[in-house]
């Protein structure tokens, strides 16, 4: 083993000061706290100092180290030669009487400088102290769920020391940060490609500063030798992860997101500049000769004032545009800036739409904030216990409506407005535009974002546990076309790309067999129904029977499940289409009604007010009802099956009632709310946000030195933050990517489109 491992080993695992707090029997007991956390740490910390003197007296030392030993450094120890040099070195700094193998296969480069690196801390200069303090060392708070023993990451990029080789000669040692990441529990057997990132996996991360010098492969098979020696089965599934600094210049994925990037940036720089500099100041010139053409007469203007009535009609109405002007004009900032941030509403729209969007992407930040808190945080234990007790919680576990909330809303405005635009046409729709417009609507930002994650965001960030690799799994070679086909979701959820992306999936495959209810429902009341009906029954009896025969739980939030096997919860149930088009029904069902009566509905007082305690009632028991669940008495797995069949389609039915008061002008003070202006363009940013969102949140919490402390306070403070950065970001993107293609395909599919009216 090499001589920085040791002493890794040594300052992080100290016998005595375990021996002193913590008592056998007492440790023992730790397998009753949480998840495999403490039940692998409950063995560990009880036989930690036989263990810990074993690892001492057996691991081997490798001989380039004893060989590094010079007459000079003998000397400057008081030493005779480079024997009693050794020894004097093994008992100062190792201690115990250790006896040495020196079989250990280690590069030259290496040993000499962690043997440069001992010397150092035996002499006590000040570089080498800072390596030994910037170790990752055995923290406090492990009972509460500190896993992240992570060192200074900073303190140990800093290190740096000229050593003397001889003669004058000199060189420079720096060093170099790698993450340990020992599993408690999983599966293992992993390629690295199919590994998701260190901090997603329940497991021990612990950092070590080394020499530069030394590889990564020399790390990793040392810390396999000594972890085979700890009462823990990890030997073959510990991993080394050495920080290297990316080189750019030879990734040709970053170049070429670069250079599209740089492209775009060009057209939104010369269609903002051609807008502003000669279209608004054309347009302002017009309007004020327009102002005086029209003004009063007097004797000055009598005689300067020569306009014509051609020339007035010639001033009239906006310049007339040539396709490429057009084309221009679609990646204007100023003209797309002033469309997103719009709050005026067209007549006849319903408004309280948007404060639905946009109040559900926020939910869904608020759950994504907790989860990824309680991750990447110290006391993971102690939180995660104690705020799955709390019932007010249960709005966050299962925030997962919020995406249902997503699919009424798809389902809704297809049906409402497919049906506007086939009265319009008497009944004909060109189906072709109707599918390109959904895809050319969704892709071209997906796409971009997804560029900008898999090339780029890996160069934004650095510390301990940011995935230098990127998020995705192996750059995404082999699951990129998934998403672009929109077929992501019949994969697995832990190997495909932008993870998140699944909703996407599922809307488009949802959007894509719309036609067959849109056009039986716009001919015939009752062939639309049945056919509703047999999709949603369909729907109910796959979930029922899926959910039944694999026992899945009731929520993918289940502290009752076991972590170390597949989340058949997400891939069996939870992405899959046939179970959650329940929601998307429902909404294609509203967008109907409110098209037919034209949001003119009467109900009686009564009926009103029975229709929101139902409402309230109906969506609070989906929300709560697993409070139970969680602190009493787990659902049984035939109840869990009933309440994944219809608890989404449930809280559609809930959103049904909210969407059809308010648009009836039954919402009250809640219409009031929902429809409030500034939710009109927050609501146009919300399909940005929703892209944008993980990558920030992943960002924050990677790309730091120290990992938080979650509670209430931080989390809150941390959601706020998200909610501003996310749709900030989110306004960005729209204006780069997503406004510019959707007025590129308003330039070049409108002729097509008024022939297709015609």
């Amino acid at each position: 083993m090499s001589c920085c491992l040791r002493f890794f080993v040594l300052t992080s695992f100290v016998p005595e000061l375990w021996s002193q707090f913590i008592e056998p029997g007492r440790v023992a007991t730790l397998g009753n706290i949480g998840p495999s956390l403490v039940k692998e740490l409950g063995p560990l910390l009880e036989e930690h100092s036989r263990t810990v003197r074993q690892l001492w007296n057996n691991v081997p030392f490798s001989s380039n180290i004893q060989n590094a030993i010079t007459d000079a450094d003998a000397d400057a120890l008081g030493s005779s030669s480079k024997e009693e040099s050794y020894y004097f070195l093994r008992d100062v700094v190792l201690q115990d009487g250790i006896t040495f193998d020196q079989n250990t296969n280690v590069s030259v480069t290496c040993a000499n400088d962690t043997y440069a690196y001992l010397m150092g801390i035996v002499r006590q200069q000040q570089w080498a102290l800072r390596i030994l303090d910037s170790q990752g060392k055995l923290p406090s708070g492990i009972l509460l769920g500190n896993r992240y023993w992570l060192g200074s990451y900073t303190e140990c990029l800093k290190a740096s020391a000229t050593l003397n080789i001889s003669h004058g000669q000199h060189r420079t040692l720096t060093t170099k940060y790698c993450a340990v990441q020992i599993p408690l529990g999983g599966t293992g057997g992993e390629s690295p490609d199919q590994q998701t990132p260190g901090f997603m996996s329940m497991g021990l991360m612990i950092g070590m500063c080394v020499p530069r010098s030394c590889s990564q492969d020399d790390v990793t098979g040392l810390l396999d030798e000594a972890m085979s020696l700890l009462p823990m089965n990890t030997s073959s599934q510990i991993s080394v992860s050495c920080r290297e600094s990316p080189d750019l210049a030879s990734d040709g994925r970053a170049i070429a997101a670069i250079v599209i990037c740089s492209v775009i940036g060009f057209c939104i720089l010369v269609g903002t500049v051609y807008d502003v500099c000669i279209l608004q100041i054309a347009s302002s010139v017009r309007s004020t000769e327009k102002r005086s053409a029209h003004s009063l007469p007097d004797e000055k203007t009598a005689l300067l004032n020569k306009t014509s009535g051609g020339d007035l009609q010639k001033l009239e109405g906006p310049p007339k545009l040539g396709i490429l002007a057009k084309c221009l004009v679609a990646f204007s900032v100023y003209t797309n800036g002033s469309k997103i941030l719009s709050t005026a509403q067209a007549p006849g729209s319903l408004t309280c739409l948007n404060g639905i969007r946009f109040l559900s992407m926020s939910w869904v930040i608020l759950g994504h904030t907790y989860a990824i808190m309680l991750i990447v945080s110290d006391n993971l234990i102690d939180y995660g216990t104690v705020i799955f007790k709390r019932w007010t919680f249960q709005a966050i576990v299962n925030g997962t409506f919020s995406v249902d909330s997503f699919f009424f809303l798809s389902g809704l405005l297809v049906a409402y407005i497919t049906f506007k635009e086939m009265d319009k046409s008497k009944g004909r729709i060109n189906w072709a535009l109707f599918y390109f417009h959904r895809f050319w609507r969704l892709t071209p930002a997906y796409m971009l974002v997804m560029m900008v994650d898999i090339c780029l965001l890996r160069y934004f960030g650095d510390g301990p546990i940011w995935p230098q690799q990127g998020l995705e799994v192996n750059f995404c070679k082999d699951s990129w076309w998934k998403n672009l086909l929109y077929i992501n979701n019949f994969f697995s959820f832990y190997s495909g790309c932008m993870s998140w992306a699944w909703y996407l999936a599922n809307d488009m495959q949802f959007y894509v067999i719309s036609p067959l209810v849109l056009i039986t429902l716009y001919r015939s009341k009752v062939a639309g129904t049945a056919v509703l009906m047999t999709l949603l029954t369909g729907s109910f009896i796959t979930t029922g029977v899926i959910s039944s025969v694999n026992k899945l739980p009731p929520t993918g939030n289940d502290l009752n499940q076991d972590f170390t096997k597949p989340n058949l919860y997400q891939d069996l149930y939870y992405e899959k289409p046939y179970c959650r088009i329940g929601p998307y029904l429902v909404g294609m069902t509203v967008g109907y009604i409110l098209y037919r009566t034209g949001s003119k509905i009467s109900f009686t007082k009564k009926v009103v007010v029975f229709g929101w305690i139902l409402t309230f009632t109906c969506n609070l028991a989906v929300l709560y009802g697993l409070y139970g669940h969680f602190n009493t008495e787990p659902l049984t797995s035939d109840v869990s099956a009933l309440y994944n069949t219809v608890s989404r389609t449930v809280w559609a039915l809930g959103l049904a009632w909210l969407v059809i008061a308010c648009s009836s002008g039954n919402g009250g003070v809640i219409n009031s709310l929902l429809s409030w202006a500034p939710f009109q363009p927050l609501g146009r940013l919300t399909y940005c946000a929703y892209l944008i969102h993980p990558l920030v949140m992943l960002y924050f919490a990677t790309g730091r030195d120290v990992v938080p402390h979650a509670s209430d306070l931080n989390t809150i403070y941390y959601f706020l933050g998200h909610i501003v950065l996310s749709y900030g970001l989110a306004f960005l993107v729209s204006l780069a990517f997503e406004a510019p293609m959707i007025g590129l395909e308003r330039v070049l599919l409108r002729g097509d489109r008024k022939r297709a009216e015609k």
